[in-house]
Order: C-alpha cells, then sequence, then structure tokens
C-alpha cells in the first residue's frame, strides 16, 4: 500500500492532486475490497490497476455533439447503455462515460458523428453480448466484430437513434479485473472530426503538441488518427465510408474540451479552431 501512496504523490505526475484522489476512490471496485481479505493479493491488483490509470493520457474530457433526437437520444443512452444522465433540459443532456462526458444539444439539422469508447480486453466478449441482448450490432459481411491490428485490439459497432456509429474499442492489454459493471466503461477513446480541409486540420492539431499516430504525415484521402495511448482525435475527409456503416461521413459541428483545458471547435463547414 506504501508504494501505492507514493505512486500517487509522485511530483512527475502529470495528474492533479484532484484527478489522483477521483483515481483512486472511483476505481476501487467492489472487487478489490473482496480481495483484501487476501492482503498479499490486494495490494498488487490496486497498486497496479491505479498505476495504469495514471499513465495513461486521457485527451478527451468533454465533448459536444449535436442532434435532431434530442429525446430519443436520451432514452436510448439511459435506458438501453444505462450510462448516467444528468443536466436535462428541453434543449441539452450530458451522458457521463467513465471519466469522459458528452453533451447532447438540439438542433434542427441532422448531424452524425463516430465515437469510440474504451473498455476492457479480458471483458471483450462479455460486454459485447451484454449490448448485444439489448440493442443490435451492426454487421459487416454478417460479422459484427473486428480485430483492430494497429491497435491490438477488438471491436464491435452500433448506432444510436441519431445515426452515430459507436465502436466499442477492447485493448488486449487492458483488462477490468472482477465482474462487469458500468465502470468497465472507461472513457471516450476517439472523437471524429470531418472536414474538407483535411491536411491543414491535421498540421494545426500537430502544431498543438497532438502527435499523429501510425504515420508520418497526413493522409488527405484516408481517416487519421491524432493522440496517444488510448485517446485519439480521428481526422477524416466528407463522404468516405465508416467501418461497419455503408452511410458516409457528413460534416457536423462539435466541441472537444480536452484535459489540459484546451478547446477544439469545429463549426458547420468544418473549419476548426484551437483555443
Amino acid at each position: 500500500m506504501l508504494k501505492l501512496v507514493q505512486l500517487l504523490m509522485n511530483k512527475t505526475n502529470t495528474c492533479s492532486l484532484k484527478k489522483r484522489l477521483q483515481v483512486f476512490f472511483c476505481f476501487i471496485s467492489f472487487d478489490d475490497f473482496t480481495l483484501s481479505n487476501n492482503r498479499q493479493l490486494f495490494a498488487p491488483v490496486l497498486y497496479w490497476k491505479v498505476r495504469y490509470i495514471l499513465e495513461v493520457i486521457y485527451l478527451l474530457k468533454k465533448v459536444t455533439l449535436y442532434t435532431h433526437e434530442l429525446k430519443q437520444l436520451r432514452r436510448f443512452y439511459m435506458n438501453v447503455l444505462s450510462f448516467p444522465i444528468s443536466e436535462v433540459t428541453n434543449k441539452s443532456f450530458n451522458v457521463q462515460i467513465g471519466t469522459s462526458t458528452i453533451e447532447f444539444i438540439q438542433q434542427e439539422k441532422e448531424a452524425r458523428y463516430h465515437f469510440a469508447i474504451n473498455i476492457p480486453g479480458n471483458q471483450f466478449t462479455i460486454i459485447k453480448e451484454w449490448i448485444n441482448n439489448r440493442y443490435p450490432l451492426e454487421k459487416t459481411e454478417g460479422v459484427n466484430k473486428i480485430y483492430r491490428v494497429k491497435f491490438e485490439a477488438d471491436s464491435f459497432y452500433i448506432k444510436d437513434p441519431s445515426g452515430n456509429l459507436i465502436e466499442f474499442i477492447a485493448r488486449r492489454s487492458r483488462d477490468f479485473l472482477g465482474t462487469f459493471t458500468l465502470d468497465a466503461f472507461y472513457d471516450l477513446s476517439e472523437i471524429s472530426i470531418v472536414t474538407p480541409t483535411v491536411s491543414e486540420v491535421g498540421e494545426l492539431i500537430q502544431d498543438a503538441a497532438i502527435p499523429l499516430y501510425f504515420d508520418s504525415q497526413i493522409n488527405e484521402s484516408d481517416v487519421n488518427y491524432l493522440g496517444k495511448d488510448d485517446s485519439f482525435i480521428v481526422l477524416t475527409p466528407e463522404g468516405r465510408k465508416w467501418a461497419f456503416s455503408n452511410e458516409p461521413a457528413i460534416i457536423s459541428p462539435l466541441t472537444i474540451y480536452l484535459t489540459d483545458e484546451r478547446i477544439i471547435e469545429v463549426d458547420q463547414t468544418g473549419q476548426v479552431t484551437i483555443k
């Protein structure tokens, strides 16, 4: 336990003290306490859980998305996925996904996004079946899952009532000890930006110290991942089709709130500014 406390209070750790305390209390699950009867087992489990949480860079604190199906979306995330809902008005609501928040705001024009949620590698099958029992999964040629080699992760997809493509991505190196609970939905892994100026936006984001992943330069006609560890902005051109979807990517406004308090805004034309 002393080793764990030293890790939490390490001055070289980039997480704030408030964040470290939140991590400490939020991620000690009931199953950890059932292990506490065996101190030799409990301490290593807790230490490595917290160490992983602190060392992973969480890029996406909150995103604001728009929809013309506000009521249907609220019921979907609350009743189907059982995610916590807050700040409910007749024009907006928030969805809590682990350490990340999605805010949906009503607008008349259709908007559509792709985003991904991190889940544990060792609970991929359990979570996939849990959701499949509540809501249909997207399929491609009869297959409802895919192995993403670059990420060493398994994924499956659903579409919410507004047409947003939601990916659940399970990195095989990231496990969750204990039985399945909603704590297994860790945070937002990816959020898409669709723009007609992929190269310019890619350069802007890289100049903001968010690195391009996998490649050495922006690909104007394909998907580009910008970020690190388990957290990415997915930059793509208008009209490209997402995996497990026959619908082309469309430009939709959004706001991304980063964990370092910076804000990325995308307007109705796909133009991007960083504050």
